[in-house]
């Protein structure tokens, strides 16, 4: 497809999604005025099963170390702001597999009236994949050392509305690029380019309430592989219902489609949802869950594409103000579909965690994480667990 060609198609697109975007709600709560805060947070724990594999599990210890940075400057209807963070782990045994994901966030809004605004945001992703997992599935001993992923975007939009208005809307257009930075001359494959706009329009049906919509519609463009070329197109319709701070809703349910630019793939459509929902029944306790399907792109180097369900639920309790735990509960089912083929796989993951809040800008934590796949393929098959213990300062 020709710059001139999708550059018209982006146009064309934004036209008829004028109704809305699937946008962070966090757009119109932004808090206005100067903010910095760092936050470190150096952890020691223990892994069993280093490689994800079925058999012949290996251990190690190992060190780790977040770093987060939040700045923002505001000046009268301008507001810049800058998210970074970072992950250091160090290992043990295993020293070639130290290594640091980072991710930087710069934004910039301008606001030309009370309830209306120009926005830009990009955001830098670069993260490590472990030996035996992602490309290396199952194939650990296939590598000395694991794939590192970078992805970047850049989105500009407008907002209108304000966190109480009667009617929401967001509109925004942009470009997502997902590359791996290692073997590239058998990853590159997977190297691809996304032009997207999406929109999301919420209109107050009553106190609490809104009517939402959203729509996105994508292009991606496989540089190094045509026959993975594709075209996306989301609608959804649904409620969005809040009392108060600590207890929402946001139910949307549609339509999903991907079109392939040739046909080696059949195109497809499903069923789409998304559901975020937090209750906070009484002081002590709170209750998240979250559910979502989507097709998302191939992490096998085989040309594939992905339909994934993608289900989470997170019990809080706090016991007194210095002591609280949490237990999360995450299950994601893939069903990964080839030219003439498709296979599934389940992850689960379990974490439980207990925070001692010891002063306002210091707090220590234990936590226990288990994790594992039950595939198709059996010898996928992993069951992992790690423990770990460690402290943040926040500033």
């Amino acid at each position: 497809m020709s710059s001139l060609r999708a550059v018209i198609r982006v146009c064309n697109a934004l036209l008829l999604l004028a109704n809305g975007s699937a946008l962070a709600e966090e757009m119109f709560t932004r808090h206005s005025g100067n903010e910095f805060q760092l936050s470190l947070a150096p952890e020691i724990g223990t892994l069993d099963n280093f490689f994800y594999q079925a058999n012949n599990k290996q251990s190690t210890n190992y060190l780790a170390l977040k770093t987060e940075v939040e700045l923002q400057f505001q000046a009268e209807q301008q507001l810049l702001a800058l998210d970074s963070k970072f992950h250091h782990l160090k290992y043990q045994q295993f020293s070639q597999d130290n290594h640091t994901d980072y991710s930087l966030a710069p934004s910039y809004q301008y606001k030309f009236a009370v309830n209306k605004a120009f926005f830009i945001e990009s955001e830098l992703n670069v993260n490590y994949e472990a030996r035996g997992t992602g490309l290396s599935l199952g194939k650990a001993s296939s590598l000395t050392v694991g794939d590192s992923k970078e992805q970047r975007q850049i989105t500009a939009g407008l907002l209108y509305g304000q966190k109480d208005s009667i009617a929401k809307l967001i509109l925004a257009l942009g470009l997502n690029d997902s590359r791996y930075q290692t073997r590239r001359a058998t990853t590159q494959v997977l190297d691809y380019q996304t032009q997207f706009v999406r929109s999301s329009f919420d209109y107050l049906l009553s106190d609490y309430s809104y009517l939402a919509t959203e729509l996105a519609y994508q292009d991606l463009t496989f540089d190094h592989n045509p026959l993975q070329d594709k075209d996306k197109l989301t609608a959804l319709v649904g409620i969005k219902w809040q009392t108060t701070a600590a207890t929402r809703l946001a139910a949307l349910i549609g339509y999903q489609q991907v079109k392939f630019a040739q046909s080696n793939f059949k195109d497809d459509s499903a069923l789409k949802w998304q559901l975020d929902w937090q209750w906070h029944p009484v002081e002590q306790i709170k209750f998240l869950l979250q559910s979502k399907r989507d097709f998302q792109e191939a992490n096998r180097l085989t040309d594939s594409y992905r339909l994934i369900d993608a289900h989470r639920i997170d019990v809080q309790y706090r016991f007194n103000r210095s002591l609280a735990g949490s237990i999360a509960l995450a299950l994601n089912q893939e069903e990964i579909v080839y030219q003439t083929s498709a296979t599934e796989e389940e992850y689960f993951k379990a974490e439980a965690q207990l925070d001692y809040q010891r002063l306002d800008w210091l707090a220590f934590y234990l936590r226990y994480v288990v994790s594992n796949l039950d595939a198709q393929q059996s010898t996928l098959d992993y069951q992992r667990s790690s423990v770990s213990i460690g402290f943040s300062v926040t500033i």
